[in-house]
């Protein structure tokens, strides 16, 4: 008896530890630069595990259509993953579909990198807006000089808040709390406010005068946009607090 306690402890011990991270979701910036690789795939079937198998529940085997980033040899990759378990942090895939897959490889086995964010079910159009994010982004983190590298990544980031796919990544990205924009305001003294050019904050500012009500209002990308659109975000806001009242 102490020994099948033991057993179960241990098991769900591993599956905690498991799908703890990441606990929020990683943004596409992050995936392209910390996975190893990045595939276009066709999951082809996916399969159960036996319990010996645990933590991972399922196996899904994917054709490798396109490599995105590295050079996987393999033509087919089998990735584990948790099979029948609702849990909007740990990677799904599913039979017949295509998927942008970020991989990274433990102990000489593929593995989804990141959780959720790393195994993307996309459909066929916005596969093609992922591949061509994916190439525009790696190129830019090849440049040199620091400086153009940041400002062509806020300009990467404000095209993908403007694409359907990509608007939730993005938008979570463009906050002066983000640790990326943070960390280059400190090192070079610079005010948040005067980060983005007027063209890009004429591009997102919709994304916050587009709000219906005041509680789902973007207060991080306002902060980002507020200046030089100061008049049109007043009467907004103007407007807004009237119909509160």
């Amino acid at each position: 008896m102490i020994q099948y306690l033991l057993i179960i402890v241990l098991t769900v011990g591993l599956f905690v530890n498991a799908t703890a991270a990441p606990t929020a979701p990683l943004p596409l910036r992050t995936l392209i630069a910390q996975s190893e690789y990045c595939i276009f795939g066709h999951v082809v079937a996916t399969y159960p595990l036996s319990t010996a198998q645990l933590p991972y529940t399922g196996v899904a085997s994917i054709v490798v259509v396109e490599r995105l980033k590295g050079a996987i040899p393999e033509d087919t990759i089998t990735l584990p993953f948790y099979r029948g378990i609702d849990n909007p942090t740990i990677e799904k895939y599913h039979d017949a579909t295509l998927v942008i897959a970020f991989i990274t490889k433990v102990n000489g086995s593929y593995q989804t990198y990141g959780g959720a964010s790393g195994a993307k079910t996309l459909l066929s159009e916005d596969i093609r807006y992922y591949k061509l994010k994916i190439a525009e982004l790696q190129a830019i983190q090849a440049i040199a000089n620091p400086d153009t590298q940041f400002y062509q990544t806020i300009e990467w980031l404000v095209q993908c808040a403007e694409h359907p796919s990509t608007h939730q990544d993005a938008i979570r990205e463009l906050t002066p709390k983000n640790s990326f924009i943070a960390s280059y305001v400190q090192a070079h003294h610079l005010n948040t406010r005067t980060l983005l050019t007027l063209d890009q904050k004429k591009r997102l500012k919709k994304y916050v005068l587009g709000s219906k009500e005041p509680e789902t209002i973007n207060y991080d990308l306002l902060h980002l946009i507020y200046q030089g659109n100061e008049d049109e975000f007043d009467k907004f806001f103007v407007a807004k607090q009237q119909i509160i009242r």
